[in-house]
Formats: structure tokens, C-alpha cells, sequence
């Protein structure tokens, strides 16, 4: 899953996927 360039609205980011991919999103 390329997030790159990308642009996303994250919610519940403290818990489950919502934080996987707000962490997937700063590490990109």
C-alpha cells in the first residue's frame, strides 16, 4: 500500500487501525 502523496483523514488514530495507519502515514 503505497501512502505517499497521499492526503487522509484519521479517525480513533490512538487505538486499532486507525493508529496503524496514522503510523504507516509518518513513516512514509
Amino acid at each position: 500500500m503505497r501512502l505517499s502523496g497521499k492526503t487522509a483523514v484519521v479517525t480513533a488514530a490512538a487505538q486499532g487501525i486507525g493508529r496503524a495507519t496514522a503510523e504507516r502515514f509518518r513513516d512514509e
